[in-house]
């Protein structure tokens, strides 16, 4: 009999309603009596050459019958391991360990920059509009994005008398905070001239003994919450020479996003999907091989400043600005894969005919706004990644009884897209391509 494999070994933590028996089980919760386990998100780390160092983060959030709730993080193995020592909980035939936010390990200060009371002895008053402890009526915390032993970002607001301050809290478990500190300062002065068009935050500063940066809140509301205006060319037009502006800058990074780490990510996205959709992998590992070949060919990468992730949830919009947030993949790259990255955004969120108008006006701009040919094969290469991305994302629905369905449904849209893509970069509809095409859209009926 085959050894378990922990794709196979993970599975039982999408099992809702046992968890639910089993978290019931913990000594938390005896005086509780849960009504639903609802699963968050999930993320796993498979290391096919070391199965036994291969894990699992779960975050669960548990409703109970007295009205209230809780966030339940998880991390699983899929052998024993030593890797934590102590924690709140451990479940031993699960293999797994519990805990509540903020009780992380690997995230220890944590608990103090959660406790309004706490932070206001660590603020970084120096760049903030007032001067001591002293001067603050009121310190709201506001949880806005956790990554568990990795990372995480709070949302503080400050209150004093007749005015009020919002700013960020970014946590790492090391000392990233302190490289894109030095970026954001970089990026900062560059925004703070009056021609160019993106807006970003003010860094605030960085705490080393916390490895927390600060960093200023921008104006506006998130471009996800107001999709009519991606249609809409002004905004389109402001995008595509911002972006123009970001790429053309003689802005410097000591990262360098190349073809070996593009290759690399598409792997990592075609055996997440092939977990996903079995039936599809030979379909897969060809679109992977017809990847990697093209990608040869293109030869070495531009190495212009790129945002990174240049996607929709990292804009902001007011009545003047496009605000663009989240440098933290700043690098030198290929200034198509932003580019590539706004146009999958449009495609994914409008229909197919505004999509096309939008996409058309969106790369025109940029082209004439830039000095250099935009090269249509490398800005599919890039696409293709993107697809893939997008279809490797609703991996988290697939988790959720409820939406596998449709999320199953839309995952092979999107890698039909990819497919696509490279169908219509081939000259000759060789049966290579004719095979691929035909196995993926045989998946979708």
């Amino acid at each position: 009999m085959q050894p378990l494999q922990p794709e196979s070994s993970f599975d039982r933590f999408s099992d809702t309603d046992t968890l639910a028996i089993v978290f019931q089980e913990l000594p938390e919760f005896i005086d509780l009596t849960i009504s639903s386990c609802k699963l968050v998100s999930i993320k796993q780390r498979i290391k096919p050459q070391t199965a036994n160092k291969s894990s699992l983060l779960a975050c669960y959030q548990l409703e109970f019958t007295d009205g209230s709730c809780k966030q339940l993080y998880l991390k699983a193995f899929a052998a024993v391991s030593s890797t934590l020592t102590a924690t709140p909980d451990y479940i031993p035939n699960l293999n797994a360990f519990v805990w509540h936010f903020p009780n992380d390990l690997r995230l220890p200060q944590l608990a103090q920059l959660v406790d309004a009371e706490t932070v206001k002895q660590v603020l970084p008053f120096e760049a903030l509009p007032i001067q001591s402890v002293k001067d603050i009526i009121k310190l709201e915390v506001t949880v806005v994005r956790y990554k568990p032993e990795d990372r995480c970002t709070n949302h503080y607001r400050i209150l004093w008398e007749g005015s009020s301050f919002i700013f960020f809290g970014k946590t790492f478990k090391d000392e990233r905070g302190q490289e894109l500190y030095d970026t954001f300062k970089k990026l900062w002065r560059w925004s703070s001239q009056s021609e160019i068009l993106f807006q970003l935050a003010q860094p605030l500063g960085y705490n080393q003994n916390l490895k927390t940066l600060w960093q200023t809140a921008l104006p506006g509301t998130p471009l996800m919450g107001n999709l009519e205006r991606i249609s809409d060319n002004d905004f389109l037009e402001t995008v595509a020479k911002g972006l123009a502006q970001l790429h053309s800058s003689q802005l410097t990074s000591d990262k360098l996003r190349n073809a070996e780490e593009c290759l690399t990510e598409a792997h990592t996205l075609a055996k997440t999907l092939e977990h996903h959709l079995p039936h599809l992998k030979q379909s897969l590992r060809i679109l992977l091989e017809k990847f990697k070949l093209e990608l040869t060919e293109l030869g070495p990468l531009p190495q212009r400043p790129i945002h990174g992730a240049f996607r929709f949830k990292q804009l902001l919009l007011d009545d003047k600005h496009v605000g663009v947030v989240d440098f933290d993949g700043f690098a030198l790259g290929d200034p198509n894969e932003d580019v590539a990255d706004f146009m999958v955004e449009l495609q994914v969120h409008l229909p197919e005919t505004a999509a096309q108008k939008a996409t058309q006006y969106f790369l025109e701009t940029y082209r004439e706004n830039v000095s250099w040919t935009v090269s249509d094969k490398s800005l599919n290469l890039h696409s293709v990644l993107k697809w893939l991305e997008h279809a490797s994302w609703l991996r988290y629905q697939i988790d959720v009884k409820s939406e596998k369905k449709s999320a199953i449904a839309a995952m092979k849209r999107l890698i039909a897209n990819a497919t696509q893509l490279f169908v219509w970069m081939c000259t000759t509809q060789n049966l290579f391509i004719q095979t691929l095409e035909q196995e993926l859209y045989y998946g979708l009926i």
